[in-house]
């Protein structure tokens, strides 16, 4: 028996995920907040234009009322845009959390252009 054997027969199933990254605990997260002057339309469609992005990136997609849930492969997250302020967030699994601060700056430099008053 080699040694992950014998470790995988005495660890917890959770503990394991929890060592390799998996599940909400171990996921990184990017928190959005941004006030707005979006229109009811504009706000429907930067939640259409924001789903049709997810869904190119193999996500998988709900849109209920002002509010947009997305799962994709190693990652999740809400995004609600609500009158006035389009607020949510997003957990980076393993993989994507070296990549935190340039998915963050190219996440709010998108919601600036987006968002931004005209």
């Amino acid at each position: 028996m080699w040694l992950g054997e014998c470790y995988a027969q005495r660890a917890p199933a959770e503990e394991i995920a929890r060592i390799a990254g998996f599940g909400d605990r171990k996921m990184s997260k990017i928190k959005l907040r941004r006030d707005h002057h979006l229109s009811d339309q504009e706000r429907a469609a930067a939640l259409d234009d924001l789903s049709a992005y997810l869904q190119d990136m193999q996500a998988d997609v709900v849109i209920e009322g002002d509010q947009l849930t997305f799962s994709g492969r190693g990652y999740n997250g809400a995004v609600t845009i609500s009158p006035g302020m389009a607020e949510g967030y997003i957990n980076l699994g393993l993989l994507a959390r070296p990549f935190k601060r340039q998915l963050e700056k190219a996440i709010h430099e998108h919601l600036e252009a987006r968002l931004a008053a005209p």
